[in-house]
């Protein structure tokens, strides 16, 4: 994969570091160090005289210094907005607080934009709240429950464990056989949805050009890119997958099914190690997002 030059698009994917690996280099230049030693480096990425909003890059600055340090923030997040050239177009589906599209927001600047797509409507509301604390008008939360169909009318099955929502383990009922892993829960609260498609979606709102997408959906993702063909074969964007065999079965799909489906439309898979994306060729239990690329 290339690396992200300041200044415009992404140069071209199919430039990388070595057949086996991707170089996660920061957007802003080329020769930057790989990963943030301190805290002012990672702040540095997202610098509002580059960025915009001078809260929204300090939180992004924070969450990237965070990330490969913080038990509760995903490594992977800082190097996945790494990957984001000012002016992209993202997408966060199963945006939850706001982690990634916080990140993109800031990495792709105020002349980019970040659709944050998150079906509990609670959770909407607050991505709405800090999209305004932020003073990030790219950052557009969409309430959404995104599937392989639209117009199906179902619910979200929210976990409770001590009467406390555990938001993170949300997930919808269309296409579930049962409740997996979930079951550990003392009880949930059902809300209901009705679905739609990331193709509808997109169309709706006005999404000409898509450059990165992030899913995680506790075991959907597979029926969100049944649902996603137009995406897969016009855009062809960079994805980053949560992929994890105990939430995909509650739906009847294995791990192989979603990277079977993503090397048919031409997408090799990578995850992150060590410094580096490294490409392999099968879900491993000890990691569960992905990164899919076109070679």
């Amino acid at each position: 994969m290339g690396n992200y030059q300041g200044g415009g698009g992404p140069v071209d994917r199919a430039e990388q570091a070595s057949p086996d690996s991707v170089s996660a280099t920061a957007s802003c230049s080329q020769g930057a160090q790989s990963s943030a030693t301190t805290l002012a480096e990672a702040s540095d990425q997202f610098h509002p005289s580059r960025r915009g909003s001078t809260r929204l890059s300090a939180a992004a600055g924070l969450l990237s210094w965070l990330s490969p340090r913080a038990w509760c923030i995903e490594t992977e997040a800082a190097q996945l907005a790494r990957l984001v050239a000012p002016g992209s177009v993202c997408i966060d589906i199963g945006a939850g607080y706001g982690l990634y599209s916080t990140l993109f927001a800031a990495a792709a600047g105020p002349d980019g934009r970040t659709l944050a797509i998150e079906a509990n409507p609670r959770l909407t509301k607050r991505l709405h709240r800090l999209a305004t604390v932020l003073r990030a008008p790219s950052l557009q939360p969409i309430g959404a429950a995104v599937s392989s169909a639209s117009g199906v009318d179902t619910q979200l099955s929210v976990p409770y464990r001590n009467s406390m929502p555990v938001f993170g383990r949300a997930f919808m009922l269309h296409g579930a056989a049962h409740h997996g892993p979930n079951s550990e829960f003392d009880r949930d609260r059902l809300i209901d949805l009705t679905t739609t498609t990331l193709d509808e979606l997109t169309e709706e709102f006005g999404v000409n050009r898509i450059d990165v997408i992030k899913v995680d959906i506790e075991g959907a993702e597979y029926a969100m890119l049944c649902g996603a063909h137009a995406v897969l074969t016009r855009h062809r964007p960079l994805w980053m997958l949560e992929i994890e065999e105990r939430h995909l079965a509650k739906y009847g799909h294995r791990a192989a099914d979603v990277v079977d489906l993503m090397a048919s439309h031409g997408y090799a898979m990578y995850r992150w190690r060590g410094d580096q994306w490294q490409r392999c060729s099968h879900v491993s239990p000890t990691a569960r997002n992905y990164l899919f690329r076109i070679p």
